[in-house]
């Protein structure tokens, strides 16, 4: 039976939480006034997307500090566009995804600054051991929270009740309220990624419709609505308006957007594989619409408040969107744990027709019209 390694492998954070935890439990290092704080936040995209709007809000409590964060190499452009970081570092995912792997041109870090504190919210084993000698200062972890959360997780899962969103989860990191926060207070873009940018055409103002973003594919089976329903639908929503649609997605989404592609009779645009995902919030805040599986990039509309329909796969829901006008379709009642981790014969993303996704993208575009 095939299983889920993103999740399963990223079990192997647990003992490496608990030893940070133990750590700043049972050993007493130096007091240092470095003013240098490093936060620990090796996590799937979706998840360092959610954390965002916390960091940010950490940030800007800490001004008179360098807060740096240490992430996986395929998230190191989106943390330097968060306001106010002073340098990101890289290690290796708990879990196994090629673009999470260090390489490419990333190397992880050897050289570390001292540090007065650290805070340690998802740790892979690679950060951890990159940090041995390290000195850490004072050490906050997450595992409180964690525990805390993780407990009635199950109990709200059994008793079908909404858990509590990561996105406040990260906020209760920190001992902070959950804020909501606009992307100009968040991020930071550069020149140099704007003309980038505006290299492509299809994403200019222009007659030839809204410029809708849709990413159709997911690392997990259990998490794919079929192609052909992609064909179909995208088909009927272009016969019902002026679209232009422009998929998203890394090099693993390639095979799945072509073939998509090649079914439909009108021309779209793909920017999959193309850009980063801190140009990708860029792209997102000068299209007009998001449509999408329940990911990473759906969660990073989120962030960067661009209206979205979400095509839900299972529950439990940590990753809701937070914003009203934004829609998701979901057939699993907060369900579906096993699909979580294994391969099943049905799936509820298959629930959801072609039908009902065509008539929440029209209504959220009626509710949330463009200029």
């Amino acid at each position: 039976m095939q299983v889920n390694h993103d999740y399963l492998d990223a079990s192997s954070e647990i003992p490496k939480l608990a030893l940070f935890a133990l750590r700043a439990l049972f050993t007493s290092e130096p007091a240092h006034c470095s003013g240098n704080i490093l936060i620990i936040n090796t996590c799937l995209i979706g998840e360092f997307a959610v954390s965002m709007p916390a960091l940010r809000d950490f940030i800007q409590k800490n001004q008179e500090k360098k807060v740096d964060l240490l992430v996986v190499p395929s998230q190191k452009t989106l943390a330097e566009k968060i306001q106010g970081v002073h340098k990101v570092y890289v290690a290796k995912a708990a879990h196994s995804r090629s673009v999470d792997a260090v390489g490419h041109g990333q190397q992880a870090e050897t050289s570390f600054p001292v540090y007065e504190k650290t805070i340690a919210l998802r740790v892979s084993p690679a950060a951890y051991h990159a940090l041995r000698g390290v000195t850490l200062g004072k050490i906050q972890t997450s595992a409180p929270v964690m525990l805390h959360e993780g407990v009635r997780l199950v109990l709200r899962h059994i008793w079908r009740r909404a858990p509590m969103q990561y996105r406040e989860m990260n906020f209760a990191f920190f001992g902070s309220t959950p804020r909501v926060m606009l992307p100009q207070d968040l991020f930071v873009f550069t020149d140099a990624e704007r003309a980038k940018i505006e290299t492509f055409d299809f994403l200019q103002p222009s007659e030839k419709g809204k410029r809708v973003l849709v990413h159709t594919n997911a690392h997990w089976p259990m998490k794919c609505w079929e192609s052909e329903r992609w064909v179909a639908a995208l088909t009927k929503m272009h016969q019902s308006g002026n679209f232009r649609f422009i998929f998203v997605g890394t090099k693993d989404d390639e095979e799945n957007q072509k073939y998509i592609a090649s079914r439909l009779g009108f021309e779209t645009y793909s920017l999959v594989g193309k850009i980063t995902l801190g140009e990708l919030l860029l792209t997102m805040a000068v299209c007009d619409y998001f449509l999408g599986l329940d990911s990473g990039p759906s969660n990073l509309s989120h962030v960067a408040d661009l209206r979205s329909v979400t095509i839900a796969a299972f529950g439990p829901h940590l990753f809701l969107p937070w914003d009203r006008r934004d829609k998701m379709l979901d057939k699993s009642g907060g369900r579906g744990l096993l699909q979580m981790f294994f391969i099943l014969k049905k799936k509820f993303i298959s629930q959801i027709t072609v039908d009902e996704v065509c008539a929440e993208f029209m209504k959220l575009v009626q509710e949330n019209p463009t200029t």
